[in-house]
């Protein structure tokens, strides 16, 4: 189709729109191309003015001006690897391209792979005019593929309970524990592939990339098979994905409670309790933790995940403590820690929660009053507060893990600043002693070789300190796009701290998201 048309007054010449184009970028190109390749120079505005107007004609220039001749135009897709002539008419005769100007621009333009004959004789021997014609065409590169990781069994990544259609979570129904046989295929490797390197039309090689590989993610009591590509179950237990690593575990299980009856419980793998933990006792996890019943008092440490199904009564003594995910109903007065996310179904209650990821709360009140909540990403509720406004502290953006380690390289800096100021008194005080009376006692000289040696290794430590201290600033500066949101009521006593900045909740807000922007504290509807 002939998206215009070339006609002359006595001075200039002039293009006419086919009426009946509707794609209008397209006319705008192919009108662009050929007065490129015909040297004319016409602004830009000028020509998309006049292509989306009710305009038909274009003035585009003199007649003595204008290349007329016959041209071919030769394009490329963006890898090279296809090419396509465009034949532009003489504008005085009409005559097309010979064969002979195919051949030289093609020539020309250097095109030495992939040419479609037939494309090109059938282009020669045309009498009619040809758009963007393929003639050429070689292949591209194909980069190779990662190698895969294919994981046998049900539950990838941390695990986590369930989620209802109605927001609910499921505790009682989670499939997180899953056993495995010793010698069951637990993970398998597909290994890269190598990429196939690429030609253009000029015969320019087109680098592939070949796929990356990947290292199966082997914890505890798993083995690689002999070829380098499964990883086999070495012993019966249960199946844990704690940091990142996949490992079997054995279980210890505990039919009643944690009590009198079992004292504290300190495993290597996975504890599951059928009834509840009791006031005053602790178990030590090195995999994941499930505890039917209620912990009441009592605490636990887990290297892997921990399930509370019915909750955490604290009594102000519970430390809970876990590498992935705490999950439960509701907490009360305990202290929470852990390096994933915390999901208490219906409330937590004056407590200290701290969570490497996010606090999440998903039924029925979904309450958060008291206490101080902790989180680096974000942290989702229904309420904030009560009507007695409660004081309930909320610290987002940073790695509260981070934000520790800092504090204890910072105390520890603090430390050795001041055992080298203490022992540069103490070599000063020395060294004066032995300028006066020419050589000290060998206790004193002892004394003063021992302090000089002391401050040195301190020197160095405090300058280890040091850097390490401004490495700390700059990562807990540098905040993440942390965020709280509240599906229902925020009441006063509320306070907020993102980094350096903090805002105090004076009165009710209703289904809010709070985040940090361009350094304030702003507060926004919930949509």
């Amino acid at each position: 189709m002939n998206y215009y048309e070339w006609t002359t007054d006595e001075e200039n010449f002039i293009v006419r729109k086919n009426p009946e184009i509707t794609d209008i970028d397209q006319l705008i190109s192919y009108f662009t191309r050929e007065i490129k390749i015909r040297n004319i120079k016409l602004d830009s505005m000028a020509i998309a003015k006049w292509a989306e107007s009710g305009i038909s004609e274009i003035t585009v220039g003199s007649k003595e001006k204008t290349d007329t001749s016959a041209k071919v135009e030769i394009s490329y897709n963006g890898k090279m690897t296809k090419a396509f002539l465009t034949m532009y008419p003489d504008l005085i005769t009409g005559a097309l391209p010979s064969a002979d100007m195919v051949t030289q621009e093609i020539s020309k333009q250097g095109i030495t792979n992939g040419i479609i004959e037939v494309a090109v004789i059938k282009i020669k021997n045309s009498k009619e005019r040809f758009v963007d014609e393929l003639f050429a065409e070689t292949r591209d590169a194909v980069n190779g593929k990662d190698a895969e990781i294919i994981y046998h069994f049900a539950n990838v990544g941390p695990a986590k309970p369930k989620l209802l259609e109605d927001g609910r979570a499921d505790f009682y129904n989670t499939n997180v524990i899953e056993n495995v046989k010793k010698g069951q295929v637990i993970i398998e490797k597909k290994p890269p592939t190598t990429g196939v390197p690429g030609l253009t039309v000029k015969g320019k090689a087109i680098h592939a990339m070949d796929g990356k590989n990947k290292k199966l993610p082997i914890g505890k009591n798993i083995e690689h098979s002999s070829d380098g590509f499964k990883a086999i179950a070495t012993i019966d237990g249960m199946l844990s994905t704690a940091r990142n690593r996949v490992s079997i575990l054995p279980i210890f299980e505990v039919n009643g409670d944690v009590d009198f009856s079992t004292g504290n419980i300190e495993f290597v793998g996975n504890v599951i309790v059928k009834g509840s933990v009791k006031n005053g006792f602790m178990i030590k996890s090195g995999g994941d933790v499930h505890v039917y019943g209620i912990v009441e008092g009592g605490s636990i440490e887990a290297e892997g995940n921990i399930f509370i199904m019915t909750g955490i009564r604290g009594l102000k003594k519970s430390h809970i403590s876990a590498k992935g995910t705490i999950s439960t109903k509701f907490i009360e007065n305990a202290s929470i820690r852990a390096n994933l996310d915390v999901i208490a179904e219906e409330a937590i209650m004056h407590c200290e929660v701290v969570a490497g990821n996010s606090v999440v709360l998903s039924k029925n009140k979904g309450l958060i009053v008291g206490g101080i909540v902790r989180a680096a990403q974000f942290i989702k509720c229904k309420n904030i507060g009560n009507n007695l406004a409660t004081r309930t502290e909320f610290e987002i953006g940073v790695d509260p893990s981070l934000k520790d380690e800092f504090m204890e390289v910072s105390k520890e800096y603090n430390e050795i600043k001041e055992n080298i100021k203490k022992s540069r008194q103490g070599v000063r005080i020395l060294e004066e002693m032995k300028e006066r009376l020419g050589e000290l006692p060998p206790p004193k000289e002892k004394m003063l070789m021992d302090l000089a040696q002391s401050l040195k290794s301190s020197m160095v430590k405090e300058e280890e300190l040091r850097h390490e201290v401004v490495d700390f600033s700059e990562k807990l500066n540098q905040l993440k796009e942390a965020f709280i949101e509240v599906e229902e009521t925020i009441n006063p006593g509320t306070e907020v701290r993102i980094g350096e900045y903090s805002k105090r909740f004076t009165n009710q807000n209703y289904k809010v998201k709070i985040y940090l922007s361009h350094g304030d504290i702003v507060v926004t509807p919930l949509i």
